[in-house]
């Protein structure tokens, strides 16, 4: 298995994990997205490698440019929000009209795990805090993948496992310099999927 590795600190990275090698990338093949913590490993997402290149490029360059700044409502943590708006009706919820009923804070969000694995549900951000900074951050996702608002049980376990367990898992500043060491990173990986295709195309001409 190939290995693409975005270094966070001396301890800290997470990888793109591949069943190809690096110069034979393609947009439909799948990655594991794992975060490493001191040799613990942790999944946070697996998807199509072009979609994860394509939204970290995307996220990157707004942050870079400091335009990813957390819109006034959220207020707590984003991770908190985004339970709520997967499992609760919340006032403090505020949606963006232009894109239907779609929570402000999905500007932030970068990718999230497989719902099978209960407790190992994750969603990953970033975002631009108030001093500028930009920050990678992963908070866990409610265990259960659904929650019946009719039963007053679950409704509670919910409110419960907010209340008194949910906290982010992984909050991070990562530099100006660091960002644009995963841009060229990002934009690497995008080119050679591009080569790829258009050679792909040649040898079917």
């Amino acid at each position: 298995m190939n290995t693409l590795t975005f270094i966070i600190n001396e301890q800290e990275k997470f990888t793109m994990n591949l069943d190809c090698p690096e110069n034979i990338i393609h947009s439909c093949n799948f990655s594991n997205l794992v975060l490493i913590i001191n040799n613990e490993t942790i999944t946070i997402g697996k998807s199509i490698i072009d979609d994860y290149a394509q939204i970290l490029k995307t996220k990157l360059t707004l942050a870079l440019s400091n335009k990813l700044k957390l819109h006034s409502s959220i207020k707590k943590n984003i991770g908190y929000y985004w339970n709520q708006d997967l499992n609760e009706d919340d006032p403090d919820l505020v949606f963006n009209s232009k894109k239907g009923k779609s929570w402000v804070g999905n500007i932030y969000f970068l990718w999230a795990t497989d719902n099978s694995k209960k407790y190992e549900r994750f969603a990953t951000w970033l975002y631009n805090d108030e001093a500028g900074n930009i920050i990678f951050e992963v908070t866990p996702t409610y265990p259960d993948t659904f929650i019946d608002p009719e039963d007053p049980a679950d409704v509670v376990a919910y409110q419960e496992w907010m209340e008194k367990s949910y906290q982010p898992f992984f909050t991070r500043i990562i530099s100006q310099d660091l960002a644009l060491q995963w841009l060229d990173q990002v934009n690497l990986i995008l080119k050679i999927i591009k080569e790829n295709a258009e050679n792909s195309k040649s040898y079917e001409a």
